[in-house]
């Protein structure tokens, strides 16, 4: 994934564009700190897009961006009115996207927001505050039954990673995960196996997706990742494990691995898929059963996996780790996963409840009541 520049001073091209439509509904506009200059927060009107994508002037992560604007704008995910730019004495200086969608397939009232393309004056000495200000004065817009917005930093394709993470805070979003990135490349060899094998596998085609989902509602308990504790604890493991299966794409059924011991008893899971560039896959999840763990079997599914990506034709796997899960952190740097191979790392950011920080907004304890559980965070890149 090729890394983003600051894209600072990158909009010049696209102010006219933002100039000629001045009758755009403002959401807030105040004084700026910066030398008693306006800043003034709004939504934009669809034939804005293509000027609204080029500001931060980074391509591809653009065109990317773009798509998934679209796609946002036409299943009605977001929209227009969802897209905001902040300008500073009517020079866009910022922008932003609500996208939300249902926290579960059985909850579709029940969503989560998702701030995507967020760029700012990076090297300017209030970035901070126009970032809280342009989060914060947007809130208000997001449908109702958002239970939670979730932003992301990340310096493998995100500039400014820390200045993001400090907008984020200001604006009221603690940190909720952090987790490592580690980079597989087909073309090195993986290290020697530490024991002679002890388990065989089967794919999801040959088991079926009952069995996997069983043994994966029982691998999640004493999970040590963050977002999976959280979120079974809201659905609970059966419900869980359903939602991961829906992650699912059939071109990687036959990398989606159940491990059994010799005398056929079910011991964890890997599934690798395809993630994000031509030629790279990621370990989507990996688990093994709380009453056998311990005993190197991490291992042996880490190694599987390597096995199953170079099966597929990917000469490369990208994938990431709670930084509090210190056992799985050590197994994938013993098993050819390297750190240090990738800048990739991720913050995530997350405001919860939406209500409070809304005026007269419900508490926590009312929306859960009214809503129900959120499902799982997507897996694709943020």
């Amino acid at each position: 994934m090729p890394s983003s520049g600051p894209g600072n001073g990158t909009y010049e091209a696209s102010l006219g564009d933002f100039q000629a439509h001045t009758s755009l509904r403002i959401v807030k506009r105040a004084p700026s700190p910066h030398e008693g200059s306006m800043i003034a927060i709004r939504s934009i009107q669809p034939k804005e897009l293509d000027a609204w994508l080029t500001l931060s002037g980074t391509l591809p992560a653009d065109e990317r961006l773009g798509r998934r604007v679209r796609a946002a704008w036409e299943d009605g995910k977001s929209g227009p009115a969802m897209t905001f730019v902040v300008e500073r004495d009517a020079r866009p200086v910022g922008r932003l996207v609500h996208i939300s969608s249902p926290a579960a397939t059985v909850l579709p009232t029940a969503l989560e927001t998702l701030i995507l393309g967020l760029w700012l004056p990076w090297d300017a000495d209030d970035v901070v505050d126009i970032g809280r200000r342009l989060i914060v004065e947007t809130l208000g817009v997001l449908p109702e039954g958002v239970l939670a917005v979730d932003a992301y930093a990340n310096p493998e394709y995100m500039p400014a990673a820390e200045i993001r993470r400090s907008v984020f805070e200001a604006a009221g979003m603690p940190l909720f995960q952090e987790k490592e990135g580690f980079l597989w490349r087909s073309s090195e060899a993986d290290p020697p196996p530490e024991r002679e094998p002890r388990l065989h596998f089967q794919s999801i085609e040959d088991v079926g997706q009952d069995s996997f989902a069983r043994v994966m509602s029982r691998a999640v308990i004493g999970t040590l990742d963050r977002q999976d504790h959280y979120y079974r604890e809201l659905v609970g493991p059966r419900a869980w494990a359903r939602e991961m299966l829906g992650y699912l794409d059939p071109l990687d059924a036959s990398a989606w691995l159940l491990a059994l011991d010799g005398d056929g008893a079910e011991v964890g899971y890997v599934l690798v898929g395809a993630f994000d560039e031509p030629g790279q896959a990621t370990i989507v999840h990996i688990g093994v059963v709380p009453e056998v763990r311990g005993r190197g079997h991490v291992d042996e599914l880490l190694q599987a996996a390597n096995a199953a990506a170079r099966r597929r034709g990917f000469n490369r796997m990208l994938s990431d780790v709670d930084v509090v899960n210190a056992p799985m952190l050590a197994a994938m740097e013993r098993n050819g996963h390297s750190s240090p191979a990738t800048p990739w790392h991720v913050w995530h950011h997350r405001l919860e409840p939406v209500g409070s920080a809304r005026p007269g907004g419900a508490t926590p304890a009312d929306r859960r009541r009214s809503t129900g559980p959120q499902r799982l965070a997507g897996r694709h890149r943020p």
